[in-house]
Parts: C-alpha cells; sequence; structure tokens
C-alpha cells in the first residue's frame, strides 16, 4: 500500500473496515514514531497512539474524515492535538500541585496535627505572600483559574479580554510565581 487516500475513497473506506485497518496499520509506525518523538515517554507514547487510532476510526465511521491531504499527516495532526492535550494537563497537574506540596510532605513526615497546623499556615502565608506579589492582571487570573476553577475563555470573558491574553497573563503569573519562590529560598516552590 504505498498510495494515500485519493478523493471518493474515504467513503469506501468508512465502509470497508479492513481497508481502513490496512491504512491505519501501513501508516502506524510513522505516526506512533512522530509521538514517541514528541513524548519521549514509551507509556504515554502508547495512550496517545492508542486515543488517536480511535480518533481515526472514529472519524471514519461518523464520516468525518476530510479528503483534504495525505491520510498519514492526517493522523499525524490528530496525535499532535492529543500531545498539546496531554502537554496543557500536565501542566495544570505541576500546578495544582505546587499549592499541595508543603502539605503533602508535612503528612509524608507523620507530624502530629499541631505541627501540621503550623505548616499549613505557614503554606499559606507563603501562598499568599507570592501571589500578592504579582501585578493585578496576574493575581486575578491566577485566582479565578485555580481557585475558582474557571476555563480561560469564562476568565477571558470577565476581564474582557482575549483567550490568549488571559492564557498569557496565566503563564506570566506562573513565571513570577518560580521566581519569587525562588528568591524566597523555598526549594519545594522553586522546583514548580
Amino acid at each position: 500500500m504505498d498510495h494515500d487516500i485519493t478523493p471518493g475513497e474515504a467513503e469506501t473506506v468508512s465502509r470497508d473496515r479492513e481497508m481502513l485497518e490496512q491504512y491505519i496499520q501501513h501508516y502506524s509506525g510513522k505516526i506512533y514514531g512522530f509521538i514517541l518523538f514528541k513524548i519521549k515517554d514509551r507509556e504515554y507514547a502508547d495512550d496517545i497512539f492508542q486515543d488517536t487510532v480511535v480518533r481515526m476510526v472514529r472519524a471514519f465511521r461518523d464520516g468525518n474524515y476530510r479528503e483534504t491531504g495525505r491520510f498519514d499527516a492526517w493522523g499525524i495532526q490528530i496525535a499532535r492535538n492529543l500531545i498539546t492535550d496531554h502537554i496543557r494537563k500536565q501542566a495544570r497537574n505541576k500546578t495544582t500541585d505546587c499549592f499541595e506540596s508543603v502539605e503533602t510532605s508535612a503528612l509524608a513526615d507523620d507530624r502530629d496535627a499541631g505541627e501540621w497546623q503550623s505548616l499549613e499556615e505557614e503554606r499559606k502565608m507563603i501562598v499568599d505572600r507570592l501571589v500578592k506579589g504579582l501585578s493585578p492582571e496576574q493575581r486575578e487570573v491566577l485566582t479565578m483559574r485555580i481557585y475558582e476553577g474557571l476555563s480561560f475563555k469564562e476568565i477571558s470573558v470577565k476581564q474582557q479580554v482575549s483567550v490568549n491574553t488571559a492564557l498569557g497573563r496565566m503563564r506570566y503569573a506562573l513565571i513570577n510565581l518560580r521566581k519569587m519562590a525562588a528568591e524566597y529560598g523555598d526549594m519545594a516552590w522553586a522546583n514548580l
């Protein structure tokens, strides 16, 4: 199988499961290689590849495949979107983890309740101090995103700015928090 899907073949492929499997099998090495190159973690690459194939099959089944280019490029674009989603999810988890890192270490050390409460209060003071050091726009985006759980679209509406501006403010807020934490000397915060 050395050719791409030609106009008109998409309809045939969507009905012909065996042919679809042949196309996916033919291009799977290229698509998987792309994913592994970007992710560099075989376990996540396997998951993303599986999700990519599932999305491709669903698109064909539902008649959503558009004959705009090469089949492998289409599969790689689906994989690229899933990789972007994966990276964003990791970034959100890191952001959440940074606000829980002191609490987690306190629990892991098996400290008594009074000492843990003292550490929790200290953590809150540090977080408050660092967040107060942000610009008002960055502080507002950070608060809405982390504490209120709003999407960037909702934040952009509330702040009357574009989604990209809200994303940029969040990015700079996190960068500035890392810098301030490093200056503050708390290495757990500097490793966000």
